[in-house]
């Protein structure tokens, strides 16, 4: 009796593993590796003996031996330099043309994964066969002018487009990172969009195309779709959604929380969001107006709001309460914030100030330029030998504190380095550090016959032009020796004591300090920040600058 038993047993296993074996291509996410049937799921990868992924990968590629997981260093072929393909992900791309089933074929090699993605485009792969190798899809949807079917294949995402024949195809680790809506788009059956909050997407109904909440964790859908559209949640749990054309708020639970009152209405920012009611205003949290709804447009930045009404600018706190007056004796034309200081503009180069609390900053300034390299330029009226009152610039720093002692016709912003222009009537130029001491006095360019302009200088050259009737003529002068030297174009450097120039041949040169330290014999330099970039036909080199 126990040696029948011990055979019945036997059997049972069998047959067991002949059904995990068969059925492996079915089951999302089964890992059974079966002595008949060895898969490959990983990204890592070994090379698998059978199988439906086998079966496709002999079909894209009849020519060679190819599987998911392969080392780049295992492909026969060259596969390329290794590049940054997202947030520090490495990879090896290669493109054929031929050997495979496809009029191109993409593939990717991660470092750390063997070849872990295919694009195959123009494919003669069909629906029908790709069912005939790996089963019935998991999911098939029909988009405009294509169909779209998705397959989860021993734990790799297929998805087939019938517009382009296009077949893509992901290991698991890489369609959990860089696709993860398409990967629970295959495991879940429901078309799932981002609703910008971990594990929460919205779903669509496929019959009435409406959407409704689902969560990934529990694999469930929390409300039913009943929304025409929706946006993302914020991070407190917020999102607006749309439902018989009007928008309110949900919150992650899929509760109603602010009522459908809405035209239109944006994700919150903070404790604002802005809405529309026929114009736009903004509400807290509890759906009461902030600012009422009598703009053109609200836009929240930095944790104000910034309102256009009929052209002109005003700002708002979260709190609703007036910081800069959106009518007024000149209008505001745009603001900016720079520093939690709001910089009202109404002129070119002309900004008045306002603090947080509404406190207009150097009242007796005309205007403020925007902080550049630690100084703001600001125009300052003063009495004149004649009697009226006209204006001069000077500068002062970020926290408005008046430095300049002296006030010129023109002064231009401080460069890295510490030095700015100064001009009066356009004939003397005086090159001016941070405490306002003249330490260099410019020569005019052109010797009277034409208008001279400075708009740069370090410790070692200024960069200027001068121009006679319509002809323009821009260089640097060397400030130990005075000398101009002419190009067609002059671009400092910010953050170093260097000038990139470009000769009237189009090919560009590089200064640093006072010496040209590359002649002007290359198509290009760039500055990436760190070093620069040298090309000169095939020829790339880089150049770390002196100081950084």
């Amino acid at each position: 009796m126990k040696k029948i038993i011990a055979l019945v047993l036997t059997l049972t296993m069998l047959l067991t593993l002949c059904a995990c074996g068969s059925q492996a291509s079915q089951d999302i996410g089964e890992s059974t590796a079966a002595a008949e049937n060895v898969k490959v799921e990983s990204d890592q990868g070994s090379r698998p003996r059978k199988g439906p992924l086998k079966d496709l990968m002999d079909a894209l590629f009849p020519e060679q031996e190819i599987w998911m997981g392969m080392p780049a260093a295992e492909y026969s072929g060259e596969v390329g330099e290794v590049q940054d393909f997202y947030n520090g992900e490495l990879y090896r791309y290669l493109y054929l043309e031929e050997d495979c089933m496809a009029a191109g074929t993409e593939l990717y090699f991660l470092e750390n994964g063997g070849l872990s993605m295919v694009y195959a485009y123009g494919t003669q792969l069909t629906p029908e066969t790709l069912s005939e190798i790996c089963g019935d899809p998991m999911f098939f949807r029909e988009v405009d002018w294509e169909s779209v079917s998705y397959w989860i294949v021993e734990d790799n995402l297929l998805i087939y487009y019938s517009a382009d024949a296009r077949l893509e195809l992901y290991t698991e680790g890489w369609a959990g990172r860089f696709c993860p809506e398409q990967w629970l788009t295959a495991k879940s059956g429901l078309i799932l969009v981002s609703a910008g909050a971990e594990g929460l997407y919205w779903y669509q109904d496929i019959l009435n195309w409406k959407y409704g909440l689902y969560e990934e964790s529990t694999d469930s859908t929390l409300t039913e779709p009943l929304y025409d559209a929706c946006g993302d949640f914020d991070p407190e749990g917020m999102a607006p959604v749309q439902r018989d054309g009007y928008w309110g708020y949900i919150n992650a639970a899929g509760e109603t929380v602010i009522g459908h009152y809405f035209e239109s209405a944006e994700p919150f920012v903070g404790d604002c969001a802005v809405v529309e009611a026929d114009k736009w205003g903004a509400i807290d949290r509890k759906g009461d107006y902030v600012v009422q709804p009598e703009y053109h447009r609200i836009t929240i930045q930095d944790g104000f709001l910034i309102v256009d009404k009929s052209g002109r600018y005003g700002a708002f706190d979260a709190a609703g309460q007036s910081i800069v007056p959106v009518s007024g004796k000149q209008g505001y034309e745009n603001i900016t914030i720079c520093n939690g200081i709001l910089y009202a503009q109404y002129a070119e180069r002309s900004y008045h100030a306002y603090d947080e609390n509404g406190d207009r900053l150097l009242p007796e300034a005309e205007c403020v330029t925007l902080p550049k390299n630690g100084f703001h330029i600001v125009r300052m009226p003063y009495e004149s030998i004649y009697g009226w009152t006209t204006s001069g610039y000077t500068f002062a720093d970020v926290a408005f504190n008046v430095l300049g002692t002296t006030l010129y016709d023109e002064l231009t912003d401080f460069s890295a380095a510490g030095y700015a222009v100064g001009s009066n009537n356009w004939e003397s130029f005086d090159v001016i550090d941070t405490q306002g001491n003249v330490v260099y006095t410019l020569p005019e360019l052109n010797n009277g016959d034409g208008i001279t302009n400075y708009e740069y200088a370090n410790s070692y050259l200024a960069c200027g032009h001068y121009s006679m009737w319509t002809s323009f003529h821009y260089g640097v002068t060397n400030l130990e020796t005075g000398i101009f030297t002419e190009y067609d174009v002059v671009e400092p450097v910010d953050g170093t004591e260097c000038v990139i120039v470009t000769a009237k041949s189009g090919l560009k040169g590089l200064y640093e300090r006072d010496e040209l330290y590359f002649d002007c014999v290359y198509d290009d330099i760039v500055f990436d920040g760190e070093a620069f970039t040298v090309t000169r036909g095939a020829e790339v080199s880089t150049y770390v600058p002196t100081g950084n």
